[in-house]
């Protein structure tokens, strides 16, 4: 549905910063290596996410652990990246962090709490659950998804919503092969 969702801004290399690559994982112990660019330009203080490019899109991962080392590398521990086949996907790709924008800037289109409770249905993956809140990431927004005791975030993107019935309560997306599998 054009115009519902956010056109500016998306989930896109202008909204972030180029990093680095990542060059090494480890999917048993959930722990990613990625050489970073220069790291001096970064805060990793206040690093809580990276995003990794995955088929052209900016996939985001919440990092529940880093770790800096002398030779411009960090190993991290990435949220939902559990197991080694998750892991082989992201091997090789490049990283990028969040730019700093205007915190205060409100976006016009919808309000935080206007979509919480709708269902999300993926026409791939069937139910993903419901959403609980929207996360505002350097201006990058996405659906915080609940279901049961696991927590997917979607990009809140025109290219991935198919429909969304008011009525019902429920959004339907189609999500790029491999996005919801690095989420579980």
């Amino acid at each position: 549905m054009p115009g519902l969702f956010i056109k500016e801004p998306q989930i896109l290399s202008e909204n972030c910063i180029h990093a680095g690559k990542i060059i090494k994982t480890n999917g048993k112990e959930q722990k990613v290596i990625c050489r970073f660019d220069n790291e001096d330009n970064i805060d990793f203080e206040n690093l809580e996410m990276i995003f990794i490019e995955i088929q052209g899109l900016l996939v985001p991962f919440f990092i529940d652990e880093l770790s800096l080392k002398n030779n411009g590398t960090a190993t991290m521990i990435l949220r939902h990246l559990d197991s080694e086949a998750k892991s082989e996907q992201i091997s090789g790709r490049r990283v990028f962090i969040g730019k700093d924008l205007d915190k205060g800037k409100k976006h016009k289109q919808y309000e935080q709490h206007h979509f919480n409770g709708y269902r999300v249905c993926d026409i791939n993956h069937g139910d993903l659950g419901t959403i609980y809140g929207l996360i505002d990431y350097s201006g990058n927004h996405l659906f915080k998804i609940v279901n049961n005791d696991s927590e997917i975030l979607i990009p809140i993107t025109d290219a991935y919503i198919r429909n969304i019935d008011k009525k019902k309560k429920i959004i339907e997306l189609e999500t790029p092969e491999g996005l919801i599998e690095l989420n579980r």
